[in-house]
Order: structure tokens, then C-alpha cells, then sequence
């Protein structure tokens, strides 16, 4: 079988496009190396809805995330995803911070997300316990939290319905093209697929899979990032997303520490942002998890991390020397999506329409199919960290999907 369109990577991208490419018809194929989907850097974020209310003007990401604000909330609400808008508070602890908000206000303004500076008093409205150290904030209430795991598996489960096909423990290991026939032939570890188009989504592995079909513009930089996650019971003490001051025309490194509840109610604190020689395996050492509880007291004193933490966990982000997408095509009917670090959740559905309209460049053909249909899905936690869609089961990856589905239900979502 010629597939029209096949995408290398299984998280968060490469099951939004698939998603996409295979509600229009395409015949698409997903080839993810590890044993279950979203697997690699998609496996260790942090969960949170970013409006991009700090990103550079006319750059890629801040287009996709412009695009993905129209897009999200209606397919989360379709397709109950749990989310909460429960907006985010950048809090200066500083006199020399204040004027990082002042620049924050002004960057959203001109990217046109509503936020508002908040005096301390306003401030200790909405967060009453928060130290008493705090200055002022920006307010930012569209931000939010989404749960990171269902919400790929749910594009990815779509997709199949629609005709899609996935292949797991299934590592692409070269590729060869044929001008004549202006086909990829993919040799996998499960044998050889053939495309008319090939997709690079590998994330963490966007370099080495470039390296089938050019030298690659990018070299991936992982970034670690540890967290803490805490019971449920700490969610009494915080109800938005705690963020650090941060100027837009600074570092785009890290936003720093956050402290925010996920759409299942545990307590998460950080993550770091440590640059890293490996691409998988990602740990959390005690030294950094006792200067997150630090960190974490100082903001809040009531929290009181200690005797209530449930998991620890690190993810890996896709970092590159560059700090906007990697999206481009070449003429050997190749379409590179790398470089997508944190926001790629939020921005995944925009993301995925953008690489549709670069199809068009090699002539696939996008034709609606009108046997699909869509319908509320039968969703079923399963035990054994495991979720069932339609009677179809699906290994959580995620540590905050794991615990707080676990918690939530012991039996059904």
C-alpha cells in the first residue's frame, strides 16, 4: 500500500495532525518508535492552556497560538476534555520586577489577550494565600489547565475512525525517495512504508529523523524540567497558575517556577529548565525537589509540601538553538515540524493546520470522507493506569493524567 502521508512522532503533534490530514480524507499512517503513543517529550509537560501572551509578534508560534484560541475550547467542550480556565497570576515579589509586568501587559496588549495589573490588594483577592511578600500581578484569565494526555489520545482515537492507521514500537530508521515516483520509502523496524509524503513530528528525535531527508537546520537542545506533584487537599490553598515575573524581550529559556492546580486537582510545582546530553530517561535528583518545596513555601507558607507529595516526575523538552517552530517543507515531499517546545500543547490543533495547507505544495489531494461522523465517546478508566475509548485501550503515559485519573475514579472517568 502507497500511504498519502506518512507522520513520524506519536506525541502531541504528530496525533493532532494525524487527526487533521485524516479528517480530510488522507490516507495517513503514524509511526511511533516507542510501545505507546505520546511517549516522549509530550509525556512530561506540564499540562497548562498558554495564550502566548509573552511570545514575539510574527513569529510562528505566535501565529499558531493566535489560531489555537479559536480553536481549543470548542474541541475540548466536543470532546469533553477535561480542562479549567482558571487564569494565571505573574506576581512580583520585587521592586526591580514590577516594570517585567508593565512589559507584560504591553506585549499582550499588542498580541490583543486580555490581561489586567493588579494591585497587591486586588492581588490578595484572588490568592489570599499567597506571602505576604507579594507586590502586584498581572492578571491573565484565559490561561489555563488541559489534561496533557487525553487530549492527544483523543486526536489520535479519532483519527483511526477516521481511517487513519498507527503503528507503535515501530522506529523509523531511514528513508529513501524516489524522484520518479516522487515516493518515500520508510524502512522501519517493522518493515518497509511507502508515502507519497513524509511528516517529521519525532520531537526529541526532530534532528536525527531530519537526517533522512536533509541536513538538519536545527539541533535538538533538550531541556529537563522537574516536578512536584502534591494531594489534592493542597488545591485548597491555590486556585490559579502562579507564575514568575518574566520580561517578553528576555530569556525564552524558562518561564521559571509555577505553582497551579491540574484539571484533576493535584498540586504541581515547577518545572526547572536544565539543559541536558540525553534525550531520554529524565530523573528527579532530591537536591532540585527540596529547592521546588523551598521554592514552593516561599510563595505559599501554607502549602506545606512535605508528607503531602504524591509524585515527582521530569520531562524532556524538544529545545532547539532557535526559539520559534521549525516548520518548513522541502521538494523531496518532506514536511518538517521540530522545535516545538512547551506551547506545543496548546498550539497543537493550529499547528496541525498549518502542516495541512503545506500539502498542498506536493499535490495530495484533501477530499472529506462522508462516512465520518462524529459521536460522544464511550471513556472508561480501566485500571492498571489505562483508559478505554470505545472499547479501544490506551496505556497513561502521564503523570498527572495517571494520578488524577486514578484518584478521581476508580473505575470510570
Amino acid at each position: 500500500m502507497v500511504y498519502d502521508v506518512a507522520i513520524i512522532g506519536g506525541g502531541v503533534i504528530g496525533c493532532a495532525t494525524l487527526h487533521e490530514l485524516s479528517g480530510q480524507g488522507i490516507r495517513c499512517i503514524l509511526l511511533e518508535k516507542d510501545d505507546n503513543l505520546v511517549s516522549g517529550a509530550s509525556c512530561g509537560n506540564s499540562g497548562l492552556y498558554h495564550l502566548g501572551f509573552d511570545s514575539t509578534p510574527n513569529t510562528l508560534e505566535a501565529d499558531c497560538l493566535q489560531e489555537a484560541r479559536q480553536l481549543n475550547e470548542e474541541f475540548y467542550q466536543e470532546n469533553e476534555i477535561p480542562y479549567d480556565r482558571c487564569g494565571a497570576l505573574m506576581v512580583a515579589w520585587k521592586r526591580e520586577e514590577l516594570p517585567m509586568l508593565q512589559e507584560i501587559v504591553d506585549r499582550a496588549n499588542a498580541l490583543s489577550i486580555e490581561v489586567k495589573m493588579l494591585t497587591k490588594y486586588e492581588l490578595f483577592q484572588k490568592e489570599p494565600k499567597l506571602s505576604t511578600d507579594a507586590l502586584a500581578a498581572v492578571w491573565i484569565p484565559g490561561e489555563g489547565v488541559v489534561d496533557p494526555w487525553l487530549l492527544p489520545i483523543i486526536l489520535a482515537h479519532r483519527a483511526i475512525r477516521q481511517g487513519a492507521e498507527i503503528r507503535t514500537a515501530c522506529k523509523v530508521e531511514g528513508g529513501t525517495f524516489d524522484t520518479n515516483k516522487r515516493t518515500w520509502t520508510l524502512k522501519t523496524s517493522s518493515g518497509a512504508i511507502t508515502s507519497k509524503v513524509c511528516i517529521n513530528a519525532a520531537g526529541l528525535y526532530g534532528d536525527v529523523v531530519e537526517e533522512i531527508c536533509q541536513r538538519s537546520k536545527f539541533d535538538i537542545r533538550p531541556r529537563m524540567g522537574q516536578f512536584i506533584m502534591l494531594k489534592k487537599e493542597a488545591s485548597n490553598d491555590v486556585s490559579s497558575i502562579i507564575l514568575p515575573p518574566i520580561s517578553p524581550s528576555g530569556s525564552k529559556i524558562t518561564k521559571g517556577i509555577l505553582i497551579f492546580s491540574t484539571v484533576w486537582g493535584n498540586v504541581v510545582i515547577g518545572p526547572t529548565a536544565e539543559k541536558v546530553p540525553y534525550r531520554t530517561g529524565a530523573v528527579t535528583d532530591a537536591e532540585t525537589v527540596n529547592k521546588l518545596i523551598s521554592e514552593a513555601k516561599r510563595i505559599i507558607p501554607d502549602l506545606k509540601p512535605e508528607g503531602n507529595i504524591v509524585a515527582t516526575y521530569a520531562g524532556l523538552r524538544p529545545a532547539t538553538q532557535f526559539e520559534d517552530y521549525q516548520i518548513y517543507t522541502n521538494q523531496k515531499n518532506w514536511i518538517t515540524v521540530g522545535g516545538i517546545r512547551s506551547t506545543g500543547l496548546t498550539a497543537c490543533l493550529a499547528i496541525a493546520k498549518r502542516v495541512s495547507s503545506l500539502l498542498n505544495e506536493f499535490g495530495v489531494i484533501h477530499c472529506p470522507i462522508e462516512t465520518i461522523q462524529k459521536h460522544k465517546l464511550s471513556v472508561r478508566y480501566a485500571g492498571k493506569n489505562s483508559v478505554v475509548l470505545d472499547g479501544a485501550e490506551y496505556k497513561i503515559t502521564h503523570p498527572i493524567s495517571k494520578i488524577g485519573t486514578k484518584a478521581a475514579n476508580k473505575s470510570k472517568l
